[in-house]
């Protein structure tokens, strides 16, 4: 995620995601991840910045990018379809 905000909304935003992310990485300290798993705090943290700003009351607005990595989309496209219909979760970017 990427945002543009005041730094007091910013700040405030800060000091409520870490105490959160912070609390859960100690409550599955020593487990072990491989990449794609290790980055579970990541993927947390972008699904609480839509809470975060909907909890507050701001408005906010969507931009589009340029996603400039290679993508395998027929890889992708079998790894949401193995997910929709035979419930396998992803274990790997793509």
């Amino acid at each position: 995620n990427m945002f543009v905000m005041k730094k007091e909304y910013f700040d405030a935003y800060c000091e409520w995601l870490f105490d959160i992310l912070f609390e859960l990485t100690k409550r599955f300290e020593g487990t072990e991840y491989n990449s794609f798993h290790a980055r579970y705090p990541g993927r947390i943290s972008e699904v609480l910045l839509d809470v975060w700003m909907n909890e507050n009351g701001y408005a906010y607005k969507e931009v589009p990018f340029v996603y400039m990595e290679k993508i395998n989309m027929f890889k992708k496209g079998m790894g949401f379809l193995k997910a929709k219909f035979l419930h396998k979760k992803y274990g790997e970017s793509f």
